[in-house]
């Protein structure tokens, strides 16, 4: 994840959202699906067979676009 957030495409895109402000991580133990959350409290469930490069860069999309307005 870090490794997407620190690209020139995420900065062009998403420049206010940082590394050291990545979502944590949630294991999903029991979870069907992944998923962003932003409320409660903001966090990224990810099931184990959902940890794939699409479905994480999903999830971090759902994360930019929700927080759009800066």
């Amino acid at each position: 994840m870090r490794s997407t957030v620190s690209t020139e495409w995420w900065a062009k895109r998403f420049g206010w959202l940082t590394t050291e402000r990545i979502p944590p991580l949630r294991p999903g133990n029991g979870a069907r699906r992944a998923f962003f959350r932003p409320d409660p409290a903001l966090s990224i469930t990810l099931p184990r067979r959902y940890r794939t490069r699409g479905v994480v860069l999903h999830e971090l999309v759902h994360w930019g676009l929700d927080t759009a307005d800066g």
